[in-house]
């Protein structure tokens, strides 16, 4: 009985083990995509944030293209981003299965720096430079964008 009942724990905890490799596995391959967020602007009529992530097979890391433009300042529209390259750097535990965070590192400056993301519920939200929630006074989830979706890139 005792043999029958260790077997059967080991089976549970192999299954359990791998269905959290697949959720984690499932939640990597559909990192690639368009995330979108308007947070509000004091000078203009609004921010548009856009981060598109492309992968690369498998789809653990990439290439992104990080846009900021101020819609309707004084003078004019106002354009600002980044492109690089992204990965997974860590996991964390949570209550649903593991959850991702994704490190950017610009490639187009000098400094190198990082900003890093993490997955909630199939959207990102930003994390300070030491991989910490942000309290801000609005919301600074970027919304993942339906597959398909055209980009207005100007």
């Amino acid at each position: 009985m005792r043999k029958l009942f260790i077997t059967t724990l080991f089976f549970v905890c192999c299954y359990v083990a791998g269905a959290q490799t697949n959720t984690l596995a499932q939640k990597i391959a559909a990192l690639s995509g368009s995330y979108r967020h308007s947070p509000p602007c004091t000078d203009c009529t609004g921010i548009q944030t856009t981060l598109t992530l492309d992968c690369d097979a498998p789809c653990n890391s990439g290439i992104y293209t990080f846009t900021e433009d101020a819609l309707n300042t004084i003078n004019g529209d106002k354009e600002n981003g980044s492109n690089g390259k992204w990965r997974v750097s860590d996991t964390v535990a949570s209550p649903h299965g593991p959850t991702l965070i994704i490190a950017l590192t610009d490639t187009t400056s000098d400094d190198r720096y990082k900003n890093y993301f993490i997955l909630k519920d199939g959207n990102l939200e930003q994390l300070d430079k030491n991989k910490q929630p942000i309290d801000p006074p609005f919301n600074i989830l970027l919304v993942k964008l339906p597959n398909g979706t055209i980009l207005d890139l100007r």
